[in-house]
């Protein structure tokens, strides 16, 4: 069991439909198991115990799950964790099951921060993802939401879509400007085998991808939303206190079908089928041991993602490391953002994978 102050992760793998490019474990068409799922994460937080400073809910889309049972689920943790007074607890939600009355239900069960997957603001784009609402629909699930008294507002925002253009991006971009946002997540697409984008064959062009990620690394800043990891921007005090003890390999409970865990020096992930997990005694399905060189290799990997960087001393525990470090540096994809640390440029980011694999053993 973990025992030091950690973040919960509770999935809610349902969805009215599965947009093209996603690969997550999520499923359309399962509404009657509802009820029955919410009983398993309760369940699964019985064999758990202790304090936790930040609560994701995450999916799929957990605003498709009825009030009533995300209350379930918050009550049951109430029971199980000492929740920190001024602990970041996010819901995930997607602008289709989203108005200013379940917003102000959220609110109420005691959630303090929102993060809605807007993709886009482009009619056109949205349904070439598959999804379910417009642009317009988008604008009112953020204003929803500010009305409801969300002040912590993160939006995700995807690019290098099919069809899009680097001046649409930039429009999307511009549209932030008006919004009461505090963060931006921003993906670039990545066609993944077994989606149906994989099936069409989609192609997603470097050069645009490229493009649009500069321009958003220029354009946020400029509006106050400063990087501080690789995919996500944020205002002062505003960076994802959860999606940190990812990237700074913290401690944190993963609850549901499919959810990972971590305690410093163990992972295990749990069941990804509904049916499976719900019908489950022991809802794992993997453990794995990490040895004293994983956690190195994580720590780089994972804190290479942070515009922070790591420690230089990290390069020198990797055959080779000082050496190669030196000749990024020359190159331009490493900066030193502050005495001793070394991290990506711009540039790098663009290249993070094939530079980080250079140095691994």
């Amino acid at each position: 069991m973990v025992e030091e102050t950690q973040g919960i992760y509770i999935h809610i793998p349902f969805c009215r439909a599965k947009c093209g490019y996603c690969d997550f474990n999520s499923y359309a068409g399962m509404e009657e198991q509802m009820a029955a799922y919410t009983a398993a994460v309760c369940a699964e937080l019985r064999q758990y115990s202790g304090s936790a400073d930040t609560v994701y809910f995450g999916g799929g889309t957990p605003t498709l799950l009825p009030p009533a049972e995300l209350e379930r689920i918050i009550n049951a943790l109430a029971a199980q964790f000492h929740i920190a007074s001024d602990a970041e607890i996010t819901l995930e939600a997607n602008p289709a099951t989203f108005d200013r009355a379940r917003a102000a239900a959220y609110r109420a069960m005691g959630f303090n921060r929102m993060s809605i997957g807007v993709q886009s603001f482009s009619d056109m784009l949205l349904r070439r993802l598959g999804r379910l609402h417009d642009g317009a629909q988008a604008q009112q699930a953020v204003e929803a939401a500010a009305c409801a008294g969300f002040t912590n507002l993160s939006i995700d925002l995807m690019y290098a879509l099919p069809e899009q253009t680097p001046q649409m991006f930039r429009r999307d971009l511009q549209r932030l400007r008006g919004l009461p946002v505090t963060h931006v997540s921003a993906y670039g697409l990545k066609v993944e085998e077994g989606t149906p984008f994989a099936n069409q064959q989609v192609v997603v062009e470097e050069e645009d991808y490229t493009q649009m990620y500069q321009e958003l690394c220029a354009l946020l800043p400029d509006m106050g939303v400063e990087q501080y990891e690789i995919s996500n921007f944020a205002r002062s005090g505003a960076a994802s206190r959860h999606n940190l003890k990812y990237w700074q390999r913290r401690p944190y409970i993963g609850l549901g079908a499919g959810a990972h865990s971590f305690d410093g020096q163990r992972r295990w992930e749990n069941i990804c089928g509904v049916a499976d997990y719900i019908h489950a005694a022991d809802k794992r399905a993997a453990v794995e041991e990490l040895s004293a060189q994983d956690c190195l290799v994580e720590e780089l990997i994972m804190g290479m993602r942070l515009t922070k960087g790591v420690p230089e001393t990290l390069f020198e525990q990797f055959p080779g490391g000082t050496q190669k470090a030196q000749q990024y540096r020359q190159a331009g994809l490493l900066h030193q953002p502050s005495l001793g640390r070394l991290a990506f440029t711009t540039a790098g980011f663009l290249v993070s994978n094939t530079v980080l694999a250079s140095l691994l053993p």
